[in-house]
């Protein structure tokens, strides 16, 4: 249970810091308002998080097979 709480705890900090890295960092990096700006920042996060997951399975089965 304490496993569990834990990892909801870690997700709550993280998430606050980058909340308040995003509302008052962001402010001093100008970006601007393009397409493909506007794509880059709705895809990157989805695609690290599938290469992570992939890269996780990849290790889960290679310490099986040994």
């Amino acid at each position: 249970m304490s496993d569990q709480l834990g990892f909801i705890l870690k997700v709550l900090l993280l998430s606050l810091g980058f909340s308040i890295v995003i509302k008052y960092g962001g402010q001093l990096v100008a970006i601007a308002p393009t397409n493909l700006n506007a794509i880059l920042g709705i895809t990157i996060l989805p695609l690290l998080i599938a290469i992570g997951l992939i890269l996780r399975l990849n290790l889960k089965d290679q310490s099986n097979v040994k």
